[in-house]
């Protein structure tokens, strides 16, 4: 069986400043790339998996691997890309 397993993770790190005041060192730190030194599991939730579009459809531009499914066609997505796969007469894929 296939299972989504989603994962929760806390990260800790550090980022060294300088600065005037400890409000401004966290201003300052925030723009910084971080150095994590040690994450923690927090949280899983796991589901199964009962049909997956990732076969059909990865590299196709309008595959969302997040949600298992196709943007084409949705608000706010443009649709100039080329599709790896053909609408029915009912516009489904």
């Amino acid at each position: 069986m296939r299972y989504l397993v989603r994962i929760s993770e806390m990260r800790y790190g550090e980022v060294e400043v300088e600065a005037e005041s400890e409000e401004n060192a966290k201003e300052l730190a925030s723009g910084k790339e971080i150095n994590f030194y040690d994450s923690e599991i927090t949280d899983m939730t796991i589901c199964q998996v009962r049909h997956s579009n990732y076969l059909k459809c990865m590299g196709c531009a309008y595959y969302y691997g997040e949600i298992d499914g196709c943007m084409y066609g949705e608000p706010d997505v443009p649709t100039d890309a080329p599709r790896k796969c053909k609408e029915d007469e009912n516009g489904q894929n």
